[in-house]
């Protein structure tokens, strides 16, 4: 195995960045070359360059090829290492923390989703890492930032493609059509065929936010489409989105946007006009 590790000054938690590189390098293995099993209690990313790798996650095993990428969480029990019908396994990779990575890795593991394929761009981006955790220039850590959340996206998109075409995408785009229509939790999951509760965690999984919030943010998005693209009514908006009372209507969207319909609408064209 030959191995090049650069490691990185963790930020303050108060650090204005969402995510931090930890320490960043590029590897070499062979079949005679044991397996890496050490906890080292953080979040690895793996960009296979060349060969082939063998990654197993408790009890999944997941062979590695050029262009694949992989997330792994080091405080678990893993191993990874050349496959032994491989000549070689080459890698570049970066440890990191950030907001909310426990919840997003764990989230993908439910879904199979910490290992997808990318392509050269990814490594350009992980090569881009690795210079900025050995550089001294000012803004190197946002750099680093910006990149793990587009590396990240990646897992992200990929869950979003395998989740296509499947019947909770279906009821969202049905729901958007109909916004008006009096939907809640029982309604959306007697839809799909599930109990409530099956169908929040369901659907949380799928998309993040329990349906409710989902909802709600919909009806809030159109509800600001209507206020600044048409001079519909402020009451016919609130029909049309979901809230046929005027009154409940204004309270929600002040609310969730911290102001109500009639000045958000009076500041967005005030916005335009300039």
């Amino acid at each position: 195995m030959q191995n090049t590790i650069l490691y990185n000054a963790p930020l303050s938690r108060r650090a204005p960045y969402p995510y931090s590189v930890r320490a960043a390098g590029h590897s070499r293995f062979t079949p005679q070359d044991q397996a890496i099993t050490s906890h080292f209690n953080e979040h690895t990313l793996i960009l296979t360059t060349d060969g082939t790798g063998e990654i197993a996650v408790r009890d999944q095993v997941t062979w590695a090829n050029p262009f694949s990428l992989s997330w792994v969480d080091t405080s678990t029990d893993y191993s990874h290492g050349c496959a032994k019908d491989a000549e070689m396994w080459i890698y570049l990779w970066f440890s990191f923390d950030g907001y909310a990575a426990d919840q997003l890795y764990t989230q993908l593991q439910r879904r199979n989703q910490l290992h997808t394929m990318t392509g050269p761009d990814a490594v350009d981006d992980f090569k881009l890492i690795l210079r900025e955790v050995s550089s001294n220039q000012p803004g190197r850590h946002s750099q680093m930032s910006a990149k793990i959340g587009a590396i990240l996206a990646v897992f992200e998109s990929e869950a979003r493609q395998d989740q296509g075409d499947n019947s909770l995408q279906h009821l969202a785009a049905l729901v958007i059509r109909h916004l008006s229509d009096p939907w809640d939790t029982s309604k959306l999951a007697q839809k799909a065929g599930l109990s409530v509760s099956r169908f929040h965690a369901v659907f949380l999984d799928a998309f993040g936010v329990p349906p409710a919030t989902w909802l709600r943010e919909q009806r809030i998005n159109e509800a600001k489409r209507l206020l600044t693209e048409t001079n519909m009514a402020v009451t016919r908006i609130g029909e049309k989105c979901g809230y046929p009372d005027p009154h409940h209507f204004s309270r929600v969207f002040a609310k969730n946007v911290l102001l109500p319909p009639s000045k958000f609408r009076a500041q967005m064209r005030s916005r335009v006009a300039r």
